[in-house]
């Protein structure tokens, strides 16, 4: 799935929930999801989750703007743009949600990256809104910004609304490319 836009917002009781998709087996590459998602578990704000074994999941290019909980109390992992990144890659994404929350543990939950359960995937140059509400229900949760790790590097309004910062990522808004810069929203738009 490539060059996507989404807005609204899903509410689920089951889980494998995200924005654009609920498991990502291919490639999503430069979509914006501008959704708050709800869910069970597995819940993202683009995709629940990404690949599973045999089936490498690529996530390139997207960012997420709406609000990501994941309600259940022992298995409720979120993140902001993935709940979580099994065999594949996560890369050049921005969480800009304004809060990830779930009810369970604190090992389950990440800004961009809710968990990389086998520790196989490729997560590499990814931002999240620095001001985000990041919300454990049975925990504190510390975040750890790196542009390489499951929160992603710290980026601020100033940073993240300049055509700059997403150029600076690979976003192509030459008259060819996907993206378009939104003068209103200060984000690009497909």
């Amino acid at each position: 799935m490539e060059n996507c836009s989404v807005e609204g917002v899903i509410i689920s009781s089951g889980g494998y929930i995200g924005g654009v998709a609920g498991l990502n087996a291919g490639i999503v590459r430069n979509c914006f999801a501008a959704v708050d998602v709800t869910g069970l578990r597995l819940v993202g704000g683009v995709a629940g989750i990404n690949g599973y074994p045999g089936f490498p999941g690529i996530l390139d290019r997207c960012y997420a703007t709406g609000a990501v909980k994941a309600t259940d109390v022992t298995d409720g992992a979120a993140g902001g743009v993935i709940r979580a990144s099994a065999i594949g890659s996560v890369q050049n994404c921005v969480a800009l949600n304004g809060s990830v929350e779930t009810g369970s543990d604190p090992s389950r939950i990440g800004r961009v990256v809710g968990i990389d359960p086998v520790g196989s995937s490729i997560i590499l140059n990814n931002y999240a809104r620095n001001d985000m509400t990041v919300t454990v229900g049975s925990g504190v949760y510390t975040v750890a910004p790196d542009p390489d790790g499951e929160d992603g590097a710290d980026v601020s309004a100033a940073q993240y609304n300049t055509q700059s910062f997403w150029e600076g990522l690979g976003y192509d808004f030459s008259i060819t490319g996907p993206w378009i810069w939104n003068t209103i929203l200060q984000l690009p738009v497909i």
